[in-house]
């Protein structure tokens, strides 16, 4: 039971899914980031955050990617950084599958990253097939 509303509440799939896609849009970034010094790129979804419990939570929902531990930046704290955690995934069936499920509820801005994402994903796998 959760004493604030006086009355139990069971947490279900679609209110888990419903805050991974909030919890996304608000300090999730997608994109396809330059990989080396040629003109390959990486399709990658991320998400950093100083709360290993909140990933964690986001990653068991997702049910895809991994956490890392990353190094903090400074940001002009004086005895040291938070600790900080990032989520990433790369593996691009599991991009297709995740956004799709994301894509009816994101804001326009991110609806839109999301589907240059996946024109980039299904180009470039045209590409690949086209000279294989």
């Amino acid at each position: 039971m959760i004493p604030e509303f006086g009355y139990p509440y069971v947490v279900t799939e679609v209110d888990d899914l419903m805050w991974a896609i909030g919890f996304f849009e608000g300090e999730g970034c997608l994109g396809a980031f330059k990989q080396g010094a040629g003109e390959k790129r990486a399709v990658k979804l991320i998400i950093v955050h100083t709360d290993l419990d909140v990933l964690e939570r986001f990653h068991r929902i997702a049910q895809c990617g991994y956490i890392q531990s990353r190094k903090p930046k400074r940001n002009g704290l004086v005895h040291g950084a938070k600790a900080q955690w990032e989520w990433d995934l790369t593996r691009q069936q599991d991009i297709d599958v995740l956004l799709t499920r994301m894509m009816p509820y994101l804001g326009q801005r991110r609806k839109e990253r999301a589907q240059e994402i996946f024109d980039y994903i299904h180009r470039d796998r045209s590409q690949l097939l086209a000279t294989s």
